[in-house]
Parts: structure tokens; C-alpha cells; sequence
């Protein structure tokens, strides 16, 4: 029962957004916004420290993606003390 009602609100949220032209990342934060423990006294999500490790598994799997895609010739034209100053400032 739970899992349909995660579904029918992520549904819901992607049919409006596509409909008002909207990015689709846009789509899952609003989504996971209203679907959070955070968001209303009736929440879906029971396991708050569960959701927290999936972010940030989804968070490493993005920045290694994003790592993947920026290769070593691109950080050359970029210059390397702007990348150590990005890093320290991180």
C-alpha cells in the first residue's frame, strides 16, 4: 500500500511538470519533497536513516558520474590551481 502511494504521488508530480515543461530533476526534488518525513505530520516514509544513506549513495554515484565525464585534459584547460582552490573551498 505504501509503495503505491509513492508511486501515484511521483506520477502525479511528473504528469504536472511535463505538462508545464519543466526539467525532470525538478520532477524528483518536488516529488521527494512531498513524499518525506519532513513535509507533513502524515508521512509515507517510515525509515528516515534509510532514505538518509540513499542520498548519499545517490550523491557519491552522481559525483563519480560527474567525475567520470570531466577527464584529466578538461582539468588541464581549467588549470590546476583552480581546481585546488574549488577542492579547498569543498
Amino acid at each position: 500500500m505504501i509503495n503505491e502511494g509513492l508511486a501515484l504521488v511521483r506520477d502525479f508530480v511528473l504528469i504536472l511538470f511535463r505538462r508545464l515543461g519543466q526539467p525532470v530533476v525538478l520532477n524528483y526534488l518536488v516529488a521527494g519533497l512531498l513524499i518525506g518525513p519532513f513535509m507533513c505530520s502524515i508521512s509515507l516514509i517510515q525509515g528516515v536513516e534509510t532514505v538518509r544513506l540513499h542520498a548519499d549513495l545517490g550523491i557519491v554515484l552522481l559525483l563519480f558520474g560527474l567525475g567520470l565525464e570531466f577527464g584529466w585534459s578538461r582539468t588541464r584547460d581549467i588549470g590546476f590551481h583552480r581546481v585546488l582552490c574549488l577542492l579547498h573551498a569543498g
